[in-house]
């Protein structure tokens, strides 16, 4: 008989090494999980935040350069010489409509427009607006945000 003897892994030295490796790759899954979720959550965080921020400036530049704001059903109209801007506000986003449209993903709970401190109901005849209340949710907090608009004595005269 031959008495040659093979070089290698038992059984169960082979199972060990397959459940280490199993588990190694586990691991690995399970913080690759981790971190994409992670970076998603701070991805969405970041949209809302710019989102709040692009409408901010967006708003204080237009009340700023406005010759008139003139409210309508469910949003105002800003006019400034020859070229108007239209927001309209919805629940879920507000849309900016000029030049270019834009959709802001700024949810908004509530909104007043008042002249002279006197409340608008967005009804005809509409009004100028030189006041500006807007409830937003950002990132699961109610913000509240407020706009003025100084008309100087030439845009009143010439409504």
């Amino acid at each position: 008989m031959n008495n040659l003897k093979l070089k290698g892994f038992t059984i169960m030295e082979t199972l060990i090494g397959m459940m280490l490796s199993c588990l190694l790759i586990g691991f690995t899954f399970f913080a690759y999980l981790m971190i994409h979720q992670a970076s998603e959550d701070f991805i969405r965080k970041n949209e809302a935040a710019t989102a709040f921020l692009v409408m901010d400036n967006l708003l204080k530049k237009d009340f700023l350069n406005a010759d008139t704001i003139k409210d309508s059903p469910n949003g105002f109209t800003i006019r400034v010489k020859n070229d108007s801007v239209v927001y309209l506000i919805t629940p879920t986003a507000t849309i900016r409509t000029g030049n270019r449209t834009d959709t802001l993903k700024v949810p908004t709970i509530r909104m007043s427009k008042k002249f002279e401190n006197t409340e608008l109901t967005g009804v005809p005849p509409y009004s100028r607006i030189d006041d500006l209340s807007l409830q937003v949710i950002i990132r699961g907090d109610s913000v509240n945000w407020h706009f003025h608009k100084y008309y100087s004595s030439e845009n009143l005269i010439n409504q």
